[in-house]
């Protein structure tokens, strides 16, 4: 029947590459094949097939769906006609099609509006998650109508499977809401359309398969940009600091590293049950000694998550003294542990950890005489070390730099402890004086104004 396909006389030079594929589909299958079921399962795997071509099957990184996508979207200024090209060729590698029906062209707003409203239609799935993960769906539904966009992303993250699209929405959702706090551009219709979508979006980060609710709790952290209580509020309701409270026990690393930060984010905003507060203590701690297998443990990442969680407890009087006596202090022996360490290679994420090990540190030294004498020493000695060893490096690490004076200022604050800031006189007197940190001369102005009021200079 096709045999002579490949025989076509007419000049095809010059021609669109749309064109010919369109001829060389009306030269296989002609009119009468409309209809017919064989002809329209064999039109879908073309479509697959150039689908697979288009996005890197051919020409690998030089030319993929996402650079037809960058273009529509950078150029919508200009000729037209091209445009509606590049839009029906995307249509066409969708091919979005109802139920015993041959593929029709449809505009993405009315893919959108059948899929709202249909069952049974087919689509390709690869092309559209990478429709959603690129942001060419935000980008052709919001500017008209951000809530169909928004009632469009609920449709998927509440229908069964679709893991790859779930995946893409998370990921779409992270990555506009960076580009949205790196240019200060918040689009309002946007927030109100991400509001929406914040009650299903818990729901997938209770999700049994870990990494897409590893996936969720990231987009859910991104939805909380700029302090927002609101959504804060709404995912400790519906059921995300239960979620978290048990992802304490899963042995998947990236998911308990974001679970910390969930739980941080609803810590801070002083939302958490009291009741349960003192459950999350007794569960950080144990996670914070270790996996409990011998030659395992946590990443420094987990253990940073930790240690600024215990920190944000410790603010509480109740909390603190729960923190200081388990187990007999083994919180502030770890937290020592990840402070006075020697390192041989020094990363920001070991740095970011012995920040939070000192901010630990700090919380629970509040009131506590005692403590403060017996850390005095081994802290004094450490960070003076540090300050002599290494300033000029040091001091551009700003929060470390910072959280080591924030130390000193509250070990000065008890004068009957011994100590001996002469040897970093000189570099307290620059900082003081020129450092570009405004909070780190703030802090080295109070440690000198204090020594003068002590006499110990």
């Amino acid at each position: 029947k096709y045999k002579d396909v490949l025989r076509c006389e007419d000049n095809l030079d010059g021609k669109e590459p749309s064109e010919i594929a369109s001829r060389f589909e009306m030269s296989a299958f002609g009119s009468h094949d409309k209809g017919d079921a064989a002809a329209r399962v064999w039109r879908e795997k073309v479509s697959r097939y150039l689908a697979y071509a288009v996005d890197g099957g051919i020409l690998n990184s030089q030319l993929t769906l996402r650079d037809i996508l960058i273009f529509i979207q950078q150029n919508k200024g200009s000729e037209q006609n091209d445009l509606l090209k590049l839009r029906r060729i995307i249509e066409y590698l969708l091919y979005f099609r109802m139920p015993e029906a041959d593929f029709e062209h449809r505009d993405l707003h009315s893919v959108v509006n059948k899929i709202l409203t249909s069952t049974g239609y087919t689509y390709n799935e690869r092309v559209m998650r990478i429709l959603i993960e690129s942001g060419y769906v935000r980008t052709e539904l919001a500017a008209e109508n951000a809530n169909i966009y928004a009632k469009f992303l609920i449709d998927i993250i509440t229908r069964n499977g679709l893991l790859s699209l779930k995946s893409a929405i998370c990921r779409q959702i992270i990555a506009h809401q960076a580009e949205c706090k790196a240019t200060g551009n918040w689009d309002d219709s946007m927030k109100t359309a991400y509001k929406q979508i914040v009650k299903p979006m818990v729901g997938l980060y209770q999700s049994p398969i870990p990494h897409i609710a590893t996936l969720a709790a990231a987009a859910l952290i991104n939805l909380c940009s700029g302090n927002n209580k609101e959504v804060k509020q709404v995912i400790y309701l519906d059921g995300g600091a239960t979620a978290a409270m048990q992802y304490l026990e899963s042995r998947d690393e990236q998911l308990l590293q974001i679970t910390l930060k969930m739980l941080s984010l609803l810590l801070s905003s002083g939302i958490f049950d009291p009741k349960k507060a003192e459950t999350l203590v007794e569960k950080i701690i144990e996670i914070l000694k270790g996996p409990g297998i011998p030659g395992t443990k946590h990443s420094d990442r987990v253990n940073t998550g930790l240690c600024n969680i215990l920190a944000i407890l410790a603010k509480d009087e109740d909390n603190k003294n729960l923190i200081l006596y388990y187990e007999e202090g083994v919180t502030v022996d770890i937290a020592m542990k990840y402070i006075t360490t020697h390192r041989t290679r020094s990363t920001e994420i070991t740095d970011e950890l012995e920040c939070k090990a000192l901010m630990l540190i700090k919380q629970i030294c509040v009131k506590e005489r005692d403590l403060k004498q017996k850390l005095c020493e081994p802290l004094q000695s450490h960070i003076l070390h540090k300050i002599k060893s290494n300033h000029s490096e040091l001091s551009k690490k700003i929060n470390l730099y910072r959280n080591y004076y924030k130390v000193l200022n509250m070990l000065i604050d008890s004068p009957e402890l011994p100590i001996n800031y002469q040897p970093i006189q000189k570099y307290l007197e620059g900082d003081k004086k020129h450092h570009h940190d405004e909070s780190v001369r703030t802090r080295a102005n109070n440690i000198l104004r204090k020594m003068e009021k002590i006499a110990i200079m």
